[in-house]
């Protein structure tokens, strides 16, 4: 059992009869006013994918919340209560696409976030031939030190997915973990990608990630839930 901060993630998707401002009213009011009542939690966040992500069909998923814990019990506990399972399992969702993850923060980089910064979360799948702790290891001691060079990034968290959630293989996790990148806007996020930074490191994801694309959406994020003593939010001392 995880004795430090553990974050809870619910990823969703809206369910195929709502319509995208219908969903996004609900999950900004009733499922935000929902969660902010769950006990236990120290800070949540909610994270809508931008309109423009529609442009293409529809995104990955449409909402990203973030519950924070101050250990796995505390987390466990919540989030298998009556309050949260009945919240997530509103007819808003589409059951199919729901994933609740169990993570591990760690920030790589934080010179702190601007009015409006964008957020883009990108979704990690970890090479099959590569053991977790492995995994964990490169990604947090060599690919983050390296993504932290892109100059217009404010903000670099790796979400590592507990080890606990590995129970057996037929039982992994949908993601091994989420990269979540913050940009003061959305022209200084296109900046990065053209920066020779930015090909290294992207250059350096098949030493550890699954061959392929990597999922993510583009975000603007609203805090719904901050405590003080929090250790997760932007600037906190770890």
């Amino acid at each position: 059992m995880h004795s430090g901060p553990v974050k809870v993630v619910v990823l969703g998707r809206r369910a195929s009869e709502w319509p995208l401002e219908q969903f996004r009213a609900w999950a900004a009011e009733e499922l935000a006013r929902g969660l902010a009542g769950l006990e236990g939690a120290t800070r949540q966040v909610q994270s809508l994918t931008l309109l423009g992500g529609y442009r293409r069909g529809d995104p990955i998923y449409d909402l990203v919340h973030e519950l924070w814990f101050p250990d796995e019990a505390v987390a466990r506990w919540a989030s298998a209560s009556r309050a949260f399972t009945a919240l997530i399992g509103d007819r808003a969702l589409d059951p199919a696409s729901l994933t609740v993850l169990h993570v591990e923060e760690h920030v790589v980089k934080d010179l702190g976030n601007p009015a409006g910064a964008v957020k883009s979360i990108e979704f990690v799948t970890r090479r099959p031939d590569l053991p977790c702790p492995e995994f964990r290891r490169y990604w947090r001691e060599v690919h983050g030190p390296l993504a932290a060079t892109i100059a217009p990034i404010r903000r670099y968290v790796q979400s590592h997915c507990l080890s606990s959630c590995y129970t057996t293989e037929d039982d992994a996790p949908r993601w091994d973990g989420l990269a979540t990148t913050w940009f003061a806007d959305v022209a200084a996020m296109r900046r990065s990608a053209t920066l020779p930074e930015y090909r290294a490191t992207r250059e350096d994801e098949p030493r550890f990630l699954a061959p392929g694309h990597l999922p993510f959406l583009i975000t603007t994020e609203t805090v719904t839930v901050d405590s003080p003593t929090s250790p997760s939010a932007p600037g906190a001392s770890r």
